[in-house]
């Protein structure tokens, strides 16, 4: 999906990431907690990071005040490190600097 974009036929529910999110942010750890929203066909998931753990809200009840919008392949691009925040078909509302400290990959030692 994320390397060949959205085809006809292809299904995906934003809710699944409430179970892929904490294991894609796993190996994310921010010097201070993050909390934004990452919004996908109308679904707003609030993602919230610190240095012990990644939770994930499925339309929480306060708008966090960073959100990160798009479709399903250029938001998980932007996770995975394939797309940079910049991307035309990526909308940031808020903060860019907490989408980009979340979203960073760990460095290799």
């Amino acid at each position: 999906m994320i390397a060949t974009g959205v085809r006809d036929g292809d299904a995906f529910d934003p809710r699944w990431l409430t179970v892929g999110l904490p294991a894609i942010l796993g190996g994310v750890r921010p010097g201070r907690p993050i909390e934004l929203g990452i919004g996908i066909r109308g679904v707003l998931l609030a993602v919230r990071l610190d240095s012990d753990e990644v939770q994930v809200t499925v339309e929480p009840d306060e708008r966090p005040a960073t959100v990160v919008a798009g479709e399903p392949d250029v938001v998980l691009g932007l996770m995975a490190g394939m797309v940079e925040i910049d991307h035309p078909g990526l909308t940031v509302r808020g903060d860019p600097c907490e989408v980009t400290a979340a979203f960073r990959r760990p460095t290799s030692r």
